[in-house]
């Protein structure tokens, strides 16, 4: 299933583009206050279950609506459920922005495909790419962003992007798994682990992954902390655990070329806890400094399933934000290589070298690791130069 945001203007059927006409058109679900059902009703399909609210104070949040969807549907992955989202945001019990985030971060949880859908503000109700009346201000107004990261790390940069002003388009191209082989080796591997020894992070998820594994929470409070990344130190620090390591830049060569000199036999051993697709240049690096390195896959990166509906809305978007190799990898192999968005934004040096790799035109990429300096360059691509005085 996927859950469309659909932006509307106080109910008014002649602000929904000619996309989210079909959307309601098709839709199994749709959620709104009352109003907007009503004046939508040409719009809305005769199948289409109605779940409508009187009250403004009631349209504040469908939280509680929307998981029992997603309890009801989430086994038909053609079903299409279309949230309502009041044009004037907090008037006539618009949503706040907040709300909307909430939602999403709901959605991402339960590893369900979301995307915004834009209404139009003073253009033809043929434009593709209206603009979002969440806000209406910012140095991205009207910019529509494909999004790419793992449903369970989309929320906090959508909430970023709608605040500049832009439509985010969420596509998770990829998804984050443990299969029981995978747990049973880091089970294995906490055993093993010495005390006081060297632990290698490069990505929350291997932290995620760890801390959900037996003993995972004990080995990491004996154990010294390397992070790649302030995204990953957080995830640790978030968890209460002392980092004890982070080069100065968020790369594998740098913590390498950073990394403290061994001081006793048992600070030797280094458990490094990787992606299965992640480069074997950190293992190599540390071995060459002295270390006996244990390479461990945490988790897997796998292609996520995506419905046509959201696959369709990647082509002509303004721009595509790219958090990693594998995201670059899957964006191709999803959309075709032609249909990727002109201007390209990468997270970091490996995520463009996975770009250029591919054939494609870098436009900028990030100062540092995160979703500030993220933002940051994507705004850069929008911004025109200022001529000399």
């Amino acid at each position: 299933m996927t859950v469309y945001f659909v932006v509307v203007s106080n109910g008014r059927s002649q602000s929904i583009t000619h996309y989210a006409g079909s959307l309601l058109a098709n839709a199994d679900v749709v959620i709104g206050d009352a109003v907007n059902l009503e004046s939508l009703q040409q719009c809305i399909g005769p199948n289409a279950e109605q779940i409508a609210f009187v009250a403004p104070q009631e349209a504040i949040s469908y939280e509680r609506e929307l998981r029992d969807v997603v309890a009801r549907h989430r086994s038909d992955s053609d079903a299409i459920v279309v949230r309502l989202v009041n044009g004037e945001p907090n008037d006539h019990g618009g949503p706040p922005r907040g709300a909307i985030v909430r939602e999403a971060e709901l959605l991402s949880r339960e590893k369900i495909d979301f995307e915004f859908v834009a209404s139009v503000s003073g253009k033809s109700p043929a434009d593709p790419r209206p603009s979002l009346a969440l806000p209406r201000t910012g140095p991205l107004v009207n910019v529509s962003v494909v999004v790419t990261r793992a449903r369970h790390q989309i929320a906090p940069i959508t909430d970023m992007l709608l605040d500049k002003g832009a439509i985010p388009i969420v596509i998770p191209v990829i998804d984050i798994e443990v299969s029981n082989e995978m747990r049973a080796a880091l089970n294995q591997a906490i055993e093993r682990h010495d005390h006081d020894s060297w632990v290698v992070f490069s990505s929350r998820n291997a932290v995620a992954s760890v801390l959900e594994s037996e003993g995972g929470r004990a080995l990491l409070e004996r154990s010294r902390i390397a992070c790649i990344g302030s995204a990953t130190e957080k995830a640790c620090l978030d968890a209460r655990l002392r980092v004890d390591f982070l080069p100065t830049v968020a790369d594998a060569e740098t913590l390498i070329r950073e990394f403290p000199p061994p001081e006793s036999i048992a600070s030797r051993r280094v458990t490094f806890f990787a992606s299965d697709i992640s480069r074997q240049i950190i293992e190599k690096g540390l071995a060459g400094r002295g270390y006996t390195v244990d390479r461990v896959v945490a988790y897997a990166t796998v292609r996520a399933k995506v419905s046509p509906f959201v696959r369709h809305r990647a082509r002509g978007a303004d721009a595509i934000i790219f958090t990693s190799p594998s995201t670059v990898s899957g964006s191709i192999a999803l959309f075709g290589i032609r249909h990727i968005p002109a201007r390209i934004v990468s997270i970091g040096p490996s995520t463009s070298a996975a770009v250029s790799d591919s054939g494609l035109q870098l436009s900028a990429e990030a100062r540092s690791r995160g979703r500030e300096p993220l933002v940051g360059a994507l705004i850069e691509t929008f911004t025109p130069p200022q001529s000399p005085d």
